[in-house]
């Protein structure tokens, strides 16, 4: 387990083109220390070689299904982060994690896929988990880039996001959105569409407070 991890199955970067059609991606799972992306596909404009950037990544999914699959973060240590501390914890896309790329979801099934923020060092809130089968942002660390989320025909079953706990002298467990969806703005006005699509029993659970969840091999893990 790695501080960061990305893309359980498949990590699509630098400006790649992924073509997925027709395929099973089953218990995959993206776990970092500190944060999580992408329990199955990751796909992100990537870091550059040259320093000016890339064109954005490409994602297009067909008559495929992902059961299972998870993203986890396991501790919120935003000192420990570094550059990334503002992301520290977090935990999205427990099937796919979309950022600063144009993606495509079409007749495509989303089944008990889920996302865990991480559990606070001592004085630290727990981390958000966001997407529980889908994340799409605009916003990746490695730059901006305007993004585009389409999906079509599509079923979202059983998908899941928890917050993490918060840990000893943190305020509040982490937050939770998009039990099966999640679609965030950062920079631009993003855009999504959703046809036809079918959604069932997904759930967001926000990180319980200080109460004792707390595991004490945190405290020794930085």
């Amino acid at each position: 387990m790695g501080g960061v991890a990305a893309g359980g199955a498949v990590a699509n970067e630098f400006g790649g083109t992924l073509n997925v059609a027709r395929s099973v991606f089953k218990d995959n799972l993206s776990s970092g220390i500190l944060i999580g992306v992408g329990g199955a596909i990751a796909s992100d404009m990537g870091p550059t070689l040259d320093g000016e950037g890339t064109p954005r990544a490409t994602l297009n999914v067909a008559g495929s299904t992902f059961d299972g699959n998870s993203a986890e973060a396991a501790f919120n240590n935003p000192d420990a982060a570094g550059e990334l501390a503002a992301f520290s914890g977090f935990a999205f896309g427990g099937a796919i994690s979309s950022l600063a790329t144009d993606a495509r979801i079409l007749n495509s099934r989303f089944i008990n896929n889920s996302a865990q923020g991480g559990a606070g060092t001592p004085g630290e809130n727990g981390g958000f988990a966001n997407g529980g089968a889908i994340f799409s942002d605009d916003f990746s660390p490695f730059g901006v880039r305007d993004s585009f989320m389409e999906m079509r025909g599509s079923t979202f079953v059983g998908n899941a996001v928890t917050g993490g706990a918060a840990g000893p002298g943190g305020e509040v467990g982490g937050g939770a959105a998009g039990g099966a969806v999640s679609m965030s703005i950062s920079f631009f006005e993003e855009t999504g569409r959703i046809v036809n699509s079918n959604f069932s029993r997904n759930s967001a659970t926000g990180g319980p407070g200080a109460t004792g969840d707390w595991r004490s091999a945190a405290r020794s893990a930085f």
